[in-house]
Parts: structure tokens; C-alpha cells; sequence
């Protein structure tokens, strides 16, 4: 089960995985279009963002940029079509998380959602572990320059 995993769907065409995630456990709200997706973002927090590829106001890409770069502790999932995996791809390569091919099942949605997210977990551990050894590195040449 997912109990406590705030999930923002974003989509028309994904209402129906609403209720999908609710029978697993996860916390879902649904914004078709990017507008209001933007402002749930900045007034709740989300560990997770299911997004279609075919938001209204803001192209699924855009809009997986947009996200990325203003949130980035959220884990980005991108829909597909079966037949679209250059989209899956391009969304990879531009930050998410993950993705799932259309049609949704339970079992896949509950995996994929997971394992964005604990794909998003380590990517931060990551990256605070490189940030303290790269500051205990560069210590001893602040400390050079100063004398």
C-alpha cells in the first residue's frame, strides 16, 4: 500500500486514475490543465506528479520542464500512449522520474508511482552527499587562499 504518498494528477484524460490510486492507498487530486495544477504545486506539497502528455494550456514537455526546475523534490511520472516511447524517452532525458504507457493498471501505477519516488529520494541523498564532499574538498583550498 501507498498510505501518505501525495500524489497531483494533471490531465483530463487521467480522471479515471483517481480512483485507481485512492483503491491503492495514494492521496490524489486531479487539475486538468496546467493553470491549476501550477497553483495546487504552490499552495500543497506533493511527492509525486502524474502528468499526460496532452495538459491543456502548457505542452506535457513544458510543462515537465516547469516543474522540474521549480520543484525540484517532486518526482515527475509521464502517461504515454503505447506506441510513444520517444515522449517517455524525452521525458526521461528532460527529468522525470519516470513514466507509464497507457492503458493504466493498478499494479503498474502503484510500482511506477513508488518507484519515482524512491528514484527522486535518492537522486537528493545524492545530491547532498556530493555537495559535503565537494565543501570538505574545497575547504583546505579556501583556507590557502585566504593566507
Amino acid at each position: 500500500m501507498a498510505r501518505g504518498i501525495s500524489v497531483l494528477v494533471v490531465g483530463a484524460s487521467l480522471e479515471m486514475s483517481i480512483p485507481l490510486l485512492a483503491g491503492t492507498g495514494f492521496r490524489a487530486n486531479l487539475c486538468p490543465v496546467a493553470s491549476c495544477a501550477l497553483r495546487m504545486l504552490n499552495n500543497q506539497r506533493y511527492q509525486v506528479v502524474l502528468i499526460g502528455l496532452d495538459v491543456p494550456e502548457m505542452k506535457g514537455m513544458k510543462f515537465v520542464n516547469y516543474v522540474r526546475e521549480r520543484f525540484p523534490e517532486v518526482a515527475l511520472v509521464v502517461v504515454t500512449k503505447p506506441d510513444d516511447l520517444r515522449s517517455a524517452m524525452l521525458a526521461m532525458i528532460s527529468g522525470a522520474s519516470g513514466y507509464i504507457q497507457t492503458p493504466l493498471r493498478p499494479e503498474n501505477v502503484c510500482s511506477s508511482l513508488k518507484s519515482a519516488l524512491k528514484r527522486k529520494r535518492l537522486e537528493s541523498a545524492l545530491s547532498v552527499f556530493i555537495r559535503r564532499r565537494l565543501s570538505t574538498c574545497a575547504a583546505p583550498f579556501a583556507k590557502r587562499r585566504k593566507t
